[in-house]
């Protein structure tokens, strides 16, 4: 059986549940819009991951449910272009009430950290996606410069590996 990791159970959750939860270093809300998207993706693939609900106002905002329109899958697949190192998402439309919502899980980009959306980067700190300073950037750089293939994110799982194939390398 496979354990599933706190993004995973975030992501599972019922959309009533999602709506209600608190924003924190690895759920956020937002309404929507291309720009606002893609720095969030950065923040979460710089960080540790993290699951974002479009279609919702922020709390402190209200967080009235508006709900995505037709424009949504255009300004995401523009928004994650942008993302440079790009981390892998997956993502899911939910309903509530009469309303679409936008669910993405966003995975952290490993050693290839931090991400950048437009030539900017972000990072994610507590309930909020910050823009990160030259200093911090150098940081990141100097601690994850050494980028190994194998430790690079994959959505490869156990059972993709080919056992023949291993045999082959056994030898």
């Amino acid at each position: 059986m496979e354990c599933l990791s706190d993004l995973d159970i975030i992501y599972e959750l019922s959309v009533e549940e999602l709506i209600k939860h608190k924003e924190d270093e690895t759920f956020d809300r937002t309404e929507f819009g291309q720009d606002t998207i893609g720095k969030k993706i950065a923040g979460f693939g710089t960080k540790n991951g993290g699951v974002l609900l479009v279609g919702q106002k922020d709390f402190h905002n209200g967080g009235e449910v508006l709900g995505i329109d037709k424009e949504f899958h255009r300004e995401f697949s523009q928004a994650i272009s942008n993302v440079k190192p790009t981390p892998l998402t997956k993502s899911k439309i939910v309903k509530y009430q009469d309303k679409e919502l936008a669910l993405i899980q966003i995975k952290d980009v490993g050693e290839l950290r931090p991400c950048a959306y437009k030539k900017t980067f972000y990072e994610r700190k507590s309930d909020s996606t910050i823009t990160l300073p030259p200093e911090e950037v150098r940081r990141y750089h100097i601690t994850y410069g050494g980028v190994n293939m194998e430790n690079l994110p994959t959505h490869a799982s156990k059972k993709d590996i080919d056992e023949r194939e291993l045999m082959n390398y056994e030898k």
